[in-house]
């Protein structure tokens, strides 16, 4: 994505993220049901746990210096996955994580949709296969947006998406040049994004960030949707 330095386009994406702090660190992953517990530094290295929402999460790291997709900060980029050998994976669990106290942000990778859904025994693999396949559907999601561009693509965030029993609210944050609508789902499931560009305030380097809502109809459930992005021109 592209490498956003002005000070004011970080700024004006900070303001509208509310990123969440625990100490000198900005972290998106209240969004997604997790938190963050207590905090040592051992040696320049930072002692901190991840609360989870299911222990049969598990993660992995990836410490990035000067973040080119990032403003040019140095994060911890985490991505989950689930752990099939462990049963009890209802209730929540705490888990250590350690990385360099150089670290500015701690960004989720794999963004996921928490099930709106009530928590019972009967229900829990259920559950899981809700949000493992949510972070198939946000992936597609992600890579079919950065497929409209051949380079410089512009940042997309997604700060949060709502379920309900309908519906998905996705909380995004672009670019001001760019907006964003649903436009339909075909019989196979694939969803159809409007994505609109303002050529002229893309010159003018209007650059600074927005908040969007996309409303997307859960007209098929318990199938994987795919996306598919229409670019069209902003009069």
């Amino acid at each position: 994505m592209t490498n956003d330095n002005d000070n004011d386009i970080e700024q004006s994406f900070m303001k509208l993220c509310e990123l969440d702090k625990h100490l000198n660190i900005y972290h998106n992953l209240n969004y997604y049901h997790l938190g963050l517990e207590g905090w040592e530094n051992k040696a320049g290295q930072i002692e901190t746990y991840i609360i989870f929402p299911y222990a049969e999460m598990i993660i992995t790291m990836n410490e990035i210096y000067e973040d080119t997709n990032f403003f040019n900060k140095n994060t911890l980029r985490i991505k989950i996955d689930f752990n099939t050998s462990k049963a009890n994976y209802i209730f929540e669990e705490k888990k250590k994580i350690t990385f360099n106290e150089r670290i500015q942000y701690i960004l989720l990778d794999t963004p996921f949709i928490y099930p709106h859904n009530w928590y019972y025994i009967y229900n829990r693999d259920y559950l899981k296969e809700k949000i493992v396949n949510s972070m198939i559907y946000i992936n597609n999601f992600i890579d079919n947006y950065k497929s409209i561009f051949n380079n410089n693509i512009p940042l997309l965030f997604i700060r949060e998406i709502i379920e309900t029993i309908d519906k998905y609210n996705f909380e995004i944050l672009i670019k001001e040049y760019l907006e964003m609508y649903y436009l339909t789902t075909n019989d196979n499931g694939v969803i159809h994004i409007n994505l609109l560009l303002d050529s002229n305030k893309q010159k003018n380097k209007c650059m600074k960030f927005k908040k969007i809502n996309l409303i997307i109809p859960r007209l098929i459930k318990n199938k994987i949707n795919t996306f598919k992005f229409i670019l069209g021109s902003l009069k």
